[in-house]
């Protein structure tokens, strides 16, 4: 089963009003998305932010369906803590407004949220390919923005590609791309954490077991904005280049 968030298709627009107005009284402004379950929409999702903070409210219209409401909030929060303003989420698990919703909601920061999550490091596979050219994407990465190249290049001879899973959402949090000879030689060509999974050391974990995965007794790499997080490390810095030999 798979619970994804979409734009409404203008098909869709009469079923979010619908539900949205009766189940929250029309008071929840802000994003309306349709989520659906295996492609069939099964509620509506709204995310309402304002200045540094975000609400996430989900509307269900099938209760039977497994795990919905959580994998839909957690989904919705990773959406609205990708804005780089937003630093804090409420995350509201009653049908209400969020002015009605029951006492325990409460404000998370950005770490405090993604602390919550099932976040696991594993192995590339092919189909965390579309996780990963979305990270790219995001970051202006434009080579492994095309999921094909990031499927092929990840899995590619000589790359230890580890990837860090929300179990509960199936998004790609972050991940490492380590290029080795498996005996001494390494290159940590790319890492990226997604932004609703920073300041947990999620990417320190993904560089060390990137590393112990690759067989290299060392990493090199190129960096002109993560200076502060690779001296934290043990090594040192020496100059270095990206050259186009043909260009």
């Amino acid at each position: 089963m798979s619970i994804t968030l979409t734009m409404p298709e203008p098909a869709e627009v009469a079923y979010i009003h619908s539900l949205a107005r009766k189940r929250t009284a029309g008071n929840f402004t802000g994003t309306r998305l349709v989520i659906k379950s295996d492609g069939a929409p099964v509620g509506v999702g709204l995310i309402s932010s304002k200045d540094e903070h975000a609400d996430v409210l989900v509307v269900s219209s099938d209760r039977n369906v497994p795990g919905l409401v959580d994998t839909a909030l957690a989904l919705l929060a990773e959406r609205a803590l990708s804005r780089s303003k937003t630093t804090a989420v409420t995350v509201h698990r009653t049908p209400d407004r969020p002015e009605d919703v029951d006492p325990g909601s409460r404000p998370l920061s950005q770490k405090e949220w993604a602390l919550t999550q099932p976040v696991t490091v594993e192995n590339f596979e092919e189909a965390d390919a579309l996780g990963v050219a979305a990270l790219c994407h995001g970051e202006g990465w434009q080579t492994y923005a095309d999921a094909a190249v990031a499927a092929q290049g990840c899995a590619a001879p000589g790359v230890t590609t580890v990837v860090a899973r929300n179990s509960l959402t199936r998004t790609v949090a972050g991940f490492a791309q380590v290029l080795s000879d498996g005996i001494a030689q390494g290159y940590l060509a790319q890492l990226i954490v997604h932004p609703a999974y920073r300041r947990i050391g999620l990417a320190r974990t993904l560089v060390e077991i990137g590393y112990d995965r690759s067989g290299a007794q060392r990493l090199d790499l190129l960096t002109d904005d993560a200076q502060d997080f690779y001296e934290t490390f043990t090594g040192q810095a020496k100059p270095g280049y990206r050259i186009y030999p043909r260009q």
